[in-house]
């Protein structure tokens, strides 16, 4: 988080979250919360945790290029002028570290927004995992499985690692960006497993099953929508 000019506060705990909770009457993506956190070498840094409400999105072109703006809501009382901001981001952006950067107002008039560089706050999100203890292994995969491997079907452009407890993909979904998935062994019964499945970035936690064949060593998948938590 850029904020007015005053230095870059890369602290870990700055955290955007925008997924629903059980019994919760807040949406995925509708409402999120952000969590602001100090960094001690930012003085324009503070620490403050806000829910946001997403009111409206439109679209604008600026110098050819193509913006998404959101119009938002803040629950936190105070000054008028402090409860609407507008967010802006440019689609297509292609950042090799796969991070998405945004352009904040301090206040609800959308047109202080010219840019990503220019904007008045500006962030930039890094895509994480969500927390979960299903992410811990409680089995393990045939050794001879453990490796580098790429994949055949849907999922052609992934590459694959595996190694004792869990199976990683990277899926490139254009020439730039890209998805990663995460499966954890859970249990197995003969050549059954069942596994947990994370997709960094999103809220979800589901389970797959996966039938190993040790003879070819080929494996398929079959997902139990039944069993998404």
């Amino acid at each position: 988080i850029n904020e007015l000019g005053g230095g870059i506060c890369n602290n870990s705990d700055n955290i955007l979250e925008a997924c629903q909770t059980p019994s919760s009457p807040y949406y995925d993506n509708k409402d999120f919360l952000m969590s602001y956190k100090r960094c001690p070498d930012v003085q324009t840094s503070y620490q403050q945790t806000i829910r946001y409400k997403c009111m409206g999105t439109w679209t604008a072109v600026m110098d050819n290029n193509i913006y998404t703006f959101v119009g938002l809501a803040q629950d936190v009382t105070g000054v008028d002028q402090d409860t609407y901001k507008c967010l802006m981001t440019l689609r297509d952006q292609h950042s090799e570290d796969n991070t998405i950067r945004w352009g904040l107002s301090r206040f609800g008039d959308c047109r202080n927004l010219k840019s990503l560089e220019q904007s008045p706050i500006r962030i930039v999100l890094r895509r994480v995992a969500p927390k979960t203890t299903f992410t811990i292994p409680q089995c393990t995969f045939p050794r001879n499985m453990t490796g580098t491997w790429f994949t055949q079907g849907i999922q052609f452009a992934s590459n694959v690692w595996i190694n004792d407890t869990h199976i990683h993909y990277k899926t490139m979904m254009s020439q730039f960006d890209y998805e990663e998935t995460w499966f954890t062994c859970m249990a197995h019964l003969d050549t059954r497993y069942l596994v947990s499945k994370v997709v960094v970035g999103r809220c979800e936690v589901s389970f797959v099953v996966l039938i190993l064949s040790l003879a070819i060593t080929q494996s398929s998948v079959t997902e139990r929508d039944d069993l998404s938590s």
